[in-house]
């Protein structure tokens, strides 16, 4: 049912947004440890790996949070969704049972029109978004691919890892 899809929908954004604050603590633990190594790389008691792998670590926590907060933006617009639904399910329901004007059709037709646009405008961006998302990967070094896992097309979990690269 609708309600059911709202609730796990709702509760979908919020383990979003727990694993967002999650990944936010890991990232500046991260950031930490980055800043440690390069200083003590400087003395030369830290390897240039273990700050390449910190960086990496730093950059893959970002990306982890970027595809978090889509998750959360396409959640919304599905909940948006929903909650049209709903009211169109309880629309019909007015009008089987006669409870509707024409004066409140009219009223209700122009707010739905309305939302329909709003709702269009926020599915083109969101495309938008997943589009950008998935067509563009930017590492943080320059180098060589060495290692090259998965095929092109293919759907990736959050922080999975997509390349080796060598400087």
């Amino acid at each position: 049912t609708y309600k059911n899809q709202k609730s796990q929908t709702e509760k979908t954004i919020s383990d979003t947004k727990t694993q967002i604050a999650n990944y936010n603590q890991d990232l500046a633990n991260a950031q930490k440890d980055l800043e440690v190594s390069e200083a003590l790389l400087e003395q030369g008691a830290a390897s240039q790996k273990e700050v390449d792998d910190l960086k990496e670590k730093v950059t893959t926590i970002n990306q982890s949070i970027q595809q978090a907060q889509q998750t959360i933006s396409l959640s919304e617009a599905s909940l948006k969704t929903i909650d049209l639904q709903i009211k169109n399910a309880q629309y019909n329901l007015d009008v089987l049972q006669n409870k509707v004007t024409d004066q409140d059709k009219q009223v209700q037709i122009a707010a739905k029109e309305s939302e329909i646009k709003e709702l269009q405008n926020r599915l083109y961006t969101a495309n938008n978004t997943v589009e950008k998302a998935s067509t563009q990967v930017v590492a943080p070094i320059d180098g060589v691919i060495t290692y090259l896992p998965d095929e092109e097309g293919m759907s990736l979990a959050a922080g999975s890892q997509l390349v080796t690269i060598v400087d």
